[in-house]
């Protein structure tokens, strides 16, 4: 579990409240409110200051952008790896 979205930041972009260490570029899995699951990747992770960051900490509020659009309340897990 990496966190949860508590706003859409813009087109790809949401803020996220983070809960487990994520890294830039990672594989994560969306659990959208409907109950579906969507494979997306961080491509970038820029902390409230507008500064773009290599990883995220638990406690921080971050802004990730994604390559889809999600809502507050979708949850963000660490995605599979094949």
């Amino acid at each position: 579990f990496i966190g949860k979205i508590i706003d859409n930041s813009g087109t790809n972009m949401v803020k996220v409240e983070v809960r487990n260490k994520v890294l830039k570029g990672e594989t994560v899995e969306i659990l959208t409110v409907k109950g579906d699951g969507n494979q997306d990747c961080i491509k970038n992770i820029i902390d409230l200051h507008g500064d773009f960051v290599e990883l995220a900490q638990p406690g921080e509020i971050v802004i990730f952008e994604l390559n889809h659009n999600y809502k507050p309340c979708d949850i963000i897990k660490k995605g599979v790896r094949y």
